[in-house]
């Protein structure tokens, strides 16, 4: 009797502690609702096919818009697709989405606009087929339109783009120097027979360029895409370079660097020259082609033996360089 009642009371109390230690367990997994978990990073919203009316034309324009601004002030950062293309598949394709992934990061918005008729009016004179919108008109608009429905510091409006892309935003460098900080170009260079006008001291440049690029001649001459007309003739990578030093009056030796060559697979090496603080920055990338550098493939890299450095991201390259520079108020 005196055993079954010892046994009795061992099953109670063991009962009871396994209880006590549920509740205990429980209590620990419950959630603090005084903090925010410090993983969620919720994402921003793609606002696709806006409209804007620029010079009796009706333009069109996408742009990412992530959960939280920065409560100092959003930059706003454009990026210009390549001839042939839209904002979508400058978003998509050619960035992969890597703005959209800074901007979540940084609290900025990324704008993708179209160019009117998939290309943009870029200053050569000697294209066959050129654009005649008023682009640099289309990009003062969209600076304002956005200025009216968010709050985004007005010193830290940036441009960015690739092969024509990259060519319209210099021009941006060199007409829309008032409103645009920096601008960033991969794959394209100055116009050989420029019809732009710099407009006093141009914005601060980075410039991308491969030396194996199959379509942007990194020593200049005719621009080659097969089966188009006449494309042009655009000055050499570093003669662009030399134009804008020349416009910046820098005369100082540049600062020279190697970014680790952590893919080398690709074939591809990058060198950097820096100019006097920044104001102007020149990613040599030998071996590279026509391609936005990435560490993740890009989607077309196989044309035409057409080579992509994939040892760093070139938007976070892109967005460093474009945070030393501000416009004054």
């Amino acid at each position: 009797m005196q055993r079954l009642l010892r046994f009795s009371i061992l099953v109670m109390l063991s009962i009871i502690l396994l209880s006590c230690s549920r509740v205990n367990r429980q209590s620990t997994l419950e959630p603090n609702s005084t903090s925010q978990p410090s993983t969620v990073n919720p994402e921003g919203t793609i606002h696709s096919k806006e409209d804007l009316l620029v010079a009796g034309e009706t333009r069109h324009f996408s742009y990412y818009l992530p959960a939280k601004l920065d409560p100092a002030g959003a930059a706003l950062i454009f990026m210009l697709h390549g001839g042939g293309g839209a904002g979508a598949s400058a978003m998509n394709l050619t960035t992969q989405g890597r703005w959209n992934t800074l901007a979540d990061q940084y609290g900025f918005i990324v704008v993708y606009p179209d160019g009117m008729n998939r290309r943009w009016n870029d200053c050569r004179a000697d294209w066959d087929n050129p654009s005649t919108s008023d682009d640099v008109q289309f990009i003062r608009s969209l600076i304002d339109h956005f200025a009216q429905a968010y709050p985004i510091d007005q010193s830290r409006v940036y441009a960015t783009g690739h092969s024509n892309g990259s060519m319209m935003a210099l021009r941006l460098a060199i007409e829309l120097p008032d409103r645009i900080a920096a601008v960033v170009g991969s794959a394209g260079y100055m116009a050989q027979n420029s019809q732009c006008t710099a407009i006093g001291r141009p914005a601060p440049l980075m410039l991308l360029a491969g030396t194996a690029d199959p379509v942007m001649p990194y020593a200049g001459g005719a621009i080659d895409i097969p089966g188009e007309s006449k494309q042009g003739m655009v000055l050499s990578a570093e003669a662009t370079i030399q134009l804008w030093l020349e416009m910046l009056g820098i005369t100082t030796a540049p600062s020279i660097s190697q970014l680790p060559d952590v893919y080398p697979a690709d074939n591809s090496t990058v060198t950097i020259n820096s100019y006097q603080d920044s104001l102007v920055r020149f990613y040599r990338i030998d071996g590279g082609g026509h391609n936005w550098p990435s560490l993740e493939q890009a989607a077309r890299v196989n044309q035409r033996q057409n080579p992509q450095n994939r040892d760093f991201y070139a938007a976070d390259a892109a967005w460093e360089f474009m945070q030393q520079h501000q416009l004054e108020q």
